[in-house]
């Protein structure tokens, strides 16, 4: 937009109105001088009063060259507020605004003056670095009017000191804004807005967008989604708040019991955001080296009806997802290769992997789940080249997951209480390839229709296994019955507001330093 208004009206003379007027200003910075003009005239023709006035920036627009961004497109253009002026009969005053964010564009991550900058803690710190900079080139007050992290489980970019756009707990969440805010602080700022006061659930993502049903995400929770969880106040209903207990499980019908072996009962439940199991077992047989399985069938003609995880075992149905929990090992879900969509876009299609080759239906492979991070690129100011990025999304963390709890984490996803033999886990909906549990859509067949493939179903197959060795020791139901879970669809989403955790460290923050 701002090329092409430069080279339309290349001609375009400098603006000069009552309150602003332009010096060597491109044709853009003249557009906005005068909407500037036209909302403070507007002001006081209507309601007799003026604000103070800004038009909000963004790193790839600023005043600054930046030699260690990779793309063009993002350093391709500058938007510069000191080329407009104010007038004496601007009464309020012109400030610049910027949403800044730790983790991107890419040269925050790469420009050596930033990542070596020393902070007011003696710190190295690409944040401070580049509001040092970015503040001390403008000749007005500069607010930075979004910056924060969201408290999602996906991620979509890395900080270099670990203020990541995604798979920040609640806590890390209200920790990091403290520091940035402070950042703000002490560079000299004139103030700063944190971005958000509640999740948005409408919102979208790069690495997850393709994935999801464009027009019905407001209608469920996508943990996978980061840019839906910036804000400090939540919209859920953790309808099986994760914490080991079986009370909550009681009215719950469960899909499978028996009498004799480890397994005891097998029960199944979802919300707007998670899909639930809980498996209760004899602690008096459970031991440290076994593993228990959900195995998971969820779309008709596909999936692996063997599992190369324990020893002879086939189903008659394909195995989609596995679900994998131990206490010696990483805990993680597995996909079926066939469908998985991360090894598909970016293996097969955008060749970003070594030696991927097209995968056959029922081949016995499953893969570990994963999200691209960022793609291949080298940094001009070193030439230095940075290989494809990427994290397994699909690896699963022990903790608590009840917000009422004093070790409630809300990255959580599963808990085992190996002396009452539960097993709790929850699942986000897009780790299952879910589109819209809301109406119960699902990823399709990828391989001859894309990513855009997509089906409706009435359920999902669940099966219960705990080996040893990669040994079968017991299976519910036995014989690798597929046992069907299904719900209702829905047009209004069931939530309740909850105050998260980086609130409450937001604010006594805030009370520091407002010394209240």
């Amino acid at each position: 937009m701002v090329e092409e208004t430069k080279a339309i009206h290349e001609d375009l003379p400098e603006f000069t109105g009552d309150y602003f007027s332009t010096k060597d200003a491109n044709a853009f910075e003249k557009w906005l001088a005068a909407r500037m003009e036209f909302v403070i005239q507007y002001q006081v023709d209507h309601y007799q009063t003026m604000h103070p006035i800004s038009f909000t920036n963004w790193p790839t627009t600023d005043l600054l060259d930046h030699p260690a961004e990779p793309s063009v497109d993002e350093d391709l253009v500058s938007v510069d507020p000191n080329t407009i002026y104010e007038s004496d009969q601007l009464k309020t005053g012109y400030f610049a605004s910027y949403h800044i964010y730790p983790y991107y564009p890419d040269f925050l991550n790469y420009e050596e003056d930033y990542i070596n900058f020393i902070d007011h803690r003696g710190e190295e710190n690409n944040y401070a670095g580049y509001l040092d900079e970015l503040i001390q080139a403008h000749r007005m007050p500069l607010v930075v009017a979004e910056f924060g992290i969201p408290a999602s489980r996906g991620m979509t970019h890395r900080n270099p000191f670990g203020w990541n756009q995604g798979f920040m707990s609640e806590k890390e969440q209200g920790e990091t804004v403290v520091r940035l805010f402070e950042d703000i602080f002490e560079q000299g700022a004139a103030g700063g807005i944190m971005f958000t006061w509640q999740d948005e659930w409408f919102k979208r993502t790069w690495n997850t967008m393709e994935l999801d049903n464009p027009d019905r995400r407001p209608y469920w929770s996508n943990v996978q989604t980061n840019e839906q969880r910036f804000g400090i106040l939540g919209f859920e209903t953790h309808s099986k708040p994760l914490d080991g207990s079986l009370e909550k499980w009681e009215e719950t019908e469960q899909l499978a019991t028996q009498e004799e072996g480890i397994l005891k009962a097998l029960s199944v439940d979802h919300d707007e955001a998670y899909l639930y199991f809980m498996l209760e077992f004899d602690e008096s047989q459970w031991d440290e080296e076994m593993k228990f399985s959900i195995m998971l069938n969820t779309i008709a003609d596909q999936g692996n009806q063997s599992v190369p995880f324990v020893e002879d075992l086939t189903f008659e149905e394909g195995i989609d997802f596995v679900i994998d929990i131990s206490a010696e090992n990483e805990n993680r879900v597995w996909v079926d290769s066939y469908y998985d969509p991360f090894y598909f876009q970016y293996g097969y299609e955008l060749e970003m992997l070594d030696d991927a080759e097209a995968v056959e239906n029922n081949d016995g492979q499953f893969n570990g789940i994963h999200f691209a991070l960022s793609k291949p690129m080298t940094i001009p100011s070193t030439g230095e080249f940075i290989p494809f990025d990427y994290y397994e999304t699909g690896l699963l963390r022990e903790g608590i997951g009840n917000p009422e709890s004093e070790s409630f984490d809300s990255l959580a996803d599963y808990t085992i209480n190996n002396e009452s033999g539960l097993l709790e886990i929850r699942i986000p909906w897009l780790l299952l390839n879910v589109k819209d549990p809301s109406q119960k859509e699902i990823l399709g067949d990828i391989w001859p229709e894309g990513l855009e493939a997509s089906e409706f179903i009435e359920q999902i197959y669940v099966n219960a296994v705990a080996s040893k060795d990669q040994k079968l020791i017991d299976q519910l139901p036995e014989d690798s019955e597929m046992l069907p879970y299904s719900w209702d669809k829905w047009e209004e989403p069931e939530y309740e507001e909850r105050l998260k955790e980086s609130y409450d460290v937001i604010q006594d923050y805030l009370l520091t330093i407002t010394g209240e």
